[in-house]
């Protein structure tokens, strides 16, 4: 299975994106890791035009995933990303503050799943990362 180039991480708040984003990092030398959590969405925009290869992550990223989408919604040809993994279930329990963002956050990242999709971005699970389901675990 080949590697992505350009990589995705995300997911609701406490999903584990951050843990799983380093470790692929770890294993994939070549990546360079950007965490978002605290950048500005119109900033995340223009980093998902950087050519990889590249690991991002963060719970920013689906909104700006969607600016992105909506900034080139002409250019069907160009992809945010090579692949996404979604991480829907917090590891931990939430606040309700938390709650409410992960609500948010699943209801956004319903919005432009499809669209991804139909741009010929793959999306996976932790699971496809891990090799816990078959035809995963691009990384030993």
């Amino acid at each position: 299975m080949p590697i992505p180039n350009r990589l995705l991480i995300l997911g609701v708040p406490k999903a584990g994106k951050t843990t799983l984003s380093e470790h692929l990092a770890d294993r994939l030398s070549s990546h360079r890791l950007i965490f978002t959590d605290y950048d500005a969405v119109g900033e995340l925009v223009s980093l998902l035009d950087m050519p990889g290869p590249w690991i991002m992550e963060g719970v920013t990223l689906v909104r700006a995933l969607r600016e992105w989408l909506d900034k080139h919604h002409f250019h069907p040809e160009l992809r945010p990303a090579d692949t996404i993994i979604w991480m829907p279930d917090p590891k931990i329990a939430l606040t309700k503050g938390q709650q409410n963002m992960a609500a948010g956050l699943c209801t956004v990242w319903e919005s432009v799943r499809l669209r991804c999709q139909f741009r010929g971005t793959r999306i996976e699970s932790e699971e496809w990362v891990t090799g816990q389901r078959p035809g995963g675990e691009f990384v030993k």
